[in-house]
């Protein structure tokens, strides 16, 4: 029966500006479902981004490798393979999932690669060629922008008073800085009155009253400058004639607006006026662990210089404005240490919980073990069932084609149950060790959280909590595996009141350390049914008969 081919589709451009490229993703789009309808694919969604790949990282494709991590993706069609990586990081990821099958196909208009070795061959020599010709193109940028700044020019935006002149009219380019006929008089007036002793605030509502406008921009129209801007202006060499850049300095070519002494004079000025530098940023104990319902991120608010509130970030002026109220920081934490106190297991229940993971790995091992025997045996006859048809062959019995066709079905049998062999399933001991470590520091974690500093606060609380959601002022921690067992195992919690099919608390525990576990023997079936009718006070594990 035909299946038809269904595929993700992936379009990406490097910029949003409406300037550069303004017709890449939609051009990609039209071009690639006439592609898929010629194909016979079916695309199940489409994905577009705008963000450069020079870096791993893309939000959106950092999504679609997550559902190709888990199985959700049979094939990406793309307009170019540098349209999907053009890092080592992401197209390493890409092959690796080719190979091992979690992704059928990565389509593109010029070739269709799958897992084989051929194509994961070419897939690192194009997407090497990708990177590189990203590295050569920063190479030749910086090489560029060395010789403008050689040259007395500069790359960027020229600071308030100067404007660009083009070399070529309509030519996007360094072009010659040129002082502004509006503006220069105003900043040079600026600059004689801090010299004069005039404090920077009061110079800059002179000179915004004067006149002084920031020159328009793309998204901006003329608007006065704002206070931040002027000291910007004023910590700038650029004024005396000088272009700075990282630790080289460079004769520039534009008119300077002040003397290198009485540059230095106001920097001396402007040192002095500040008895106590404020700080640049605020470090907030919370932020980027709290999320708004909207799905935003709570930023950290100073109030009065005194009291922190998080508030959500989507507040902006000309944005959709989030009305949702904010927390206080001591509210926030009195949250967190409401959730961590209800992490603390009684003792008695630790113990019973440990007794009864040392229990069911006592089954799991004897599994193992047979699990282990019955490969060793299925190994020897597929050694056994090669050599016979080897025989035939050379008999004469068999043809030379159903012969290679045999043999290669059995040798990638073969190569299948050696790994298994070589790599037995190991996620129930890894989970097992987890909740054994989470179990004895359950009642640790508060006194930890109030006793450490904020960055220990900050890297415990992103260890126990994946999203920490914030509606109405109270915070809703969400807990990660396997810390989640300490919440399901406390007789009060929802999960362990109604349960899973009536299971005790301790037996929630043994069930998430199951669930990535191979089916049950019948004797641990026996033992699991056994744990399920057992009171959940009870702590004597003998008549298990174990």
């Amino acid at each position: 029966m035909y299946e038809p081919r269904r595929c993700i589709l992936y379009a990406r451009k490097s910029t949003d500006r409406e300037d550069k490229q303004i017709l890449s993703i939609p051009a990609q789009l039209e071009e690639l479902r006439r592609f898929a309808a010629r194909e016979g694919m079916i695309i199940e969604r489409e994905l577009t981004e705008h963000c450069s790949a020079r870096e791993p990282g893309r939000p959106v494709f950092s999504d679609l490798l997550t559902q190709v991590a888990q199985g959700k993706v049979e094939r990406i069609l793309a307009w170019k393979l540098d349209r999907v990586a053009r890092n080592p990081i992401d197209g390493g990821a890409l092959i690796h999932y080719l190979g091992k099958g979690l992704i059928k196909e990565l389509v593109t208009p010029d070739g269709t690669y799958t897992g084989n070795g051929d194509s994961k061959f070419m897939l690192s020599v194009l997407f090497g060629a990708a990177t590189k010709m990203t590295d050569d193109l920063s190479v030749g940028v910086k090489r560029g922008n060395r010789a403008v700044w050689e040259r007395g020019r500069i790359t960027a935006v020229p600071p308030l008073g100067y404007m660009k002149v083009r070399d070529r009219p309509g030519y996007r380019g360094a072009g010659k800085t040129m002082p502004d006929p509006e503006r220069f008089p105003l900043m040079q007036e600026l600059w004689r009155r801090v010299l004069n002793g005039m404090p920077v605030a009061e110079a800059w509502r002179i000179a915004v009253g004067d006149g002084l406008t920031a020159r328009a921009t793309r998204r901006f129209p003329d608007r006065a400058p704002s206070v931040q801007h002027i000291y910007k202006c004023l910590r700038n060499p650029f004024y005396t004639g000088h272009i700075v850049h990282e630790t080289d300095v460079y004769a520039g070519e534009h008119t300077p607006m002040v003397t290198d002494a009485e540059f230095r004079s106001v920097q001396a000025l402007l040192a002095r006026s500040v008895e106590a530098p404020r700080p640049s940023k605020h470090e907030f104990l919370y932020t980027g662990l709290l999320h708004c319902t909207c799905g935003r991120f709570c930023i950290g608010e100073l109030i009065k210089g005194r009291y922190v509130y998080y508030r959500c970030g989507r507040r902006r002026e000309g944005r959709p404005r989030c009305h949702e109220p904010a927390p206080s920081e001591s509210a926030v934490t009195a949250s967190f240490e409401k959730s961590l106190g209800r992490l603390a297991l009684d003792d008695a229940l630790v113990d019973w919980s440990l007794e009864a993971l040392n229990v069911w790995r006592k089954t799991s091992e004897s599994d193992e073990a047979r699990r282990a025997t019955a490969l060793d045996r299925r190994l020897s006859a597929i050694d056994l069932n090669v050599k016979r048809i080897t025989d035939l062959a050379v008999a004469g019995h068999l043809e030379t084609d159903e012969y290679v066709e045999r043999k290669t079905e059995l040798l990638a049998e073969r190569r299948s149950v050696a790994e298994s062999i070589q790599c037995p399933n190991s996620d129930s001991l890894r989970w097992e060790q987890a909740v054994r470590d989470v179990l004895t520091r359950s009642g640790q974690f508060l006194s930890g959280f109030q006793e450490a500093p904020n960055d220990s606060k900050r890297e415990l609380l992103h260890e126990l909590y994946e999203n920490c959601v914030v509606k109405d002022r109270i915070v809703t921690p969400v807990l990660r595996f396997p810390f989640t067992v300490l919440g399901d195992a406390r007789p009060d919690s929802p999960a362990a009141s109604k349960g899973d099919a009536n299971y005790p608390a301790p037996a929630k525990i043994v069930q998430s350390v199951r669930k990535n576990a191979r089916p049950r023997s019948r004797r641990e079936r026996a033992f699991h049914a056994w744990w399920a009718r057992r009171d959940s006070n009870s702590h004597d594990l003998a008549i298990a008969g174990f």
